[in-house]
C-alpha cells in the first residue's frame, strides 16, 4: 500500500489544497501538540495536512492545510481528541472545585446563643483578669508581698 509522505504536501500544486479552520479549546491545545511536538506531527504525518495553532495562549482557531479529503480528516480526528481531553480538563477542574470547597476555611464569629455576643471563651478568676486585686507579676518589677496560699496542715507538727 503506497502512502504519501509528509515531504509531499509540498508537491502538489496551490489549487489542490485547502484550508480550512476549526475552533478547538485553548486549553486542550497543549495536549493535542503533545511533548516537543510530536504528537501533533504524527498526526500531521499520518493524514499528510499541514496544522497550525494560535500563537497567542489564548486563540482558539487552529488551522488545517491539505488536499480535501485529508483536512476533513484530519479535522473529524482533532475534533474526536479534543473532546476526548476536554472531558478530562473538566473532570480535573470539578475535582479542583470540590476540593477547594472542602479546603476553603470558612471563619465564622463565635457567638453565644443566649447572650448573642462574640466573646468567646472567658476564664473567670485568672491573674491577667485582675478580678481578685492581684496584680500579673511584671518582669523587672518589685516581687508581690502579699502571703501566697500554703499548702497541707498550717503548722509543720500534729497539734496536741
Amino acid at each position: 500500500m503506497w502512502r504519501f509522505c509528509f515531504t509531499d504536501l509540498v508537491t502538489f500544486s496551490i489549487e489542490e489544497q485547502i484550508t480550512d479552520e476549526l475552533d478547538i479549546d485553548h486549553r486542550v491545545h497543549s495536549r493535542l501538540i503533545g511533548a516537543k511536538g510530536k504528537a501533533i506531527a504524527k498526526v500531521m504525518e499520518n493524514f499528510n495536512v499541514m496544522i497550525r495553532f494560535p500563537k497567542d495562549k489564548t486563540g482558539s482557531v487552529v488551522t488545517v492545510t491539505g488536499l480535501e479529503e485529508n483536512v476533513e480528516d484530519a479535522k473529524e480526528h482533532l475534533l474526536l481528541l479534543a473532546e476526548e481531553y476536554m472531558q478530562d480538563v473538566i473532570e480535573k477542574q470539578e475535582e479542583q472545585d470540590l476540593l477547594n470547597q472542602y479546603t476553603r476555611r470558612t471563619a465564622k464569629p463565635l457567638e453565644d446563643t443566649a447572650k448573642g455576643s462574640r466573646t468567646g471563651y472567658v476564664v473567670k478568676g485568672a491573674p491577667w483578669s485582675g478580678s481578685e486585686g492581684d496584680e500579673f507579676p511584671a518582669i523587672g518589677g518589685p516581687a508581690n508581698t502579699s502571703k501566697a496560699p500554703t499548702w497541707g496542715p498550717s503548722s509543720l507538727g500534729p497539734k496536741l
